[in-house]
């Protein structure tokens, strides 16, 4: 690879836009509604108000049509915006 070429994308699972998955009505970090980013099948981007650590664990709470789940989720990076 040269100093000008772009690296390869090397996700492995497809990114779309939480409106997309018609399953989910929202995703909660403690009782703050985040903005999803993204989500695959390998983790989702969000943005939202509470700064986390990188390597820490946390719950989210993703709100669905029929249900409502607390998935364990592990932070794999963060960046203050």
């Amino acid at each position: 690879m040269g100093v000008l070429t772009k690296p390869s994308d090397r996700r492995t699972a497809v990114r779309r836009p939480l409106k997309d998955v018609a399953q989910i009505r929202e995703v909660k970090l403690y009782s703050e509604t985040v903005e999803v980013i993204n989500i695959s099948s390998s983790g989702l981007l969000m943005a939202c108000p509470v700064r986390l650590l990188p390597h820490g664990e946390t719950r989210l709470r993703i709100v669905g049509t029929q249900q409502s789940l607390l998935m364990p989720a592990r932070i794999v990076r963060c960046q203050i915006a």
